[in-house]
């Protein structure tokens, strides 16, 4: 059941729309599948700068890490626990892209693409909602 809060801690800091809280988890699912930074979903929730929302300084942090089965329910935080459950349990058959897709960042929330795009192949793009720009984008084969 912890393991499954860190899933949902990441994801509700990264987004609160469903559909993109469950590609954000199946990225966190790959990265303890694979032992990218971390074998536990705590340990890759934690590593250092590489959720905004999970990085110590960062004004959400206290509050995320806080969240909990007994947090008094909100749509989003509710939706998050529900959807990292989902990815949790979930057949690896239902991966929505291969496990070497561990990578992301929001076009969105950044100015400059990180560098570490470079090294990868842009694998996904997700828009935003009204299509006007793109929200996520998701990448292979960065190491």
């Amino acid at each position: 059941r912890e393991e499954i809060l860190w899933l949902a801690r990441v994801m509700y800091s990264e987004t609160k729309i469903p559909d993109e809280m469950r590609l954000v988890g199946w990225v966190v699912r790959n990265r303890v599948e694979t032992g990218f930074r971390g074998k536990t979903y705590k340990q890759v929730a934690t590593s250092g700068k590489q959720f905004s929302g999970l990085t110590p300084g960062n004004p959400e942090f206290d509050e995320i890490t806080a969240f909990d089965y007994t947090h008094p329910r909100n749509r989003s935080w509710q939706a998050a626990r529900e959807i990292a459950e989902e990815v949790f349990d979930a057949d690896a058959a239902s991966r929505p892209f291969p496990v070497t897709v561990r990578h992301f960042y929001s076009p969105h929330a950044l100015r400059a693409v990180p560098s570490w795009t470079d090294a990868g192949t842009l694998h996904l793009e997700v828009a935003a909602p009204d299509g006007s720009h793109p929200r996520f984008a998701f990448y292979d084969g960065v190491k």
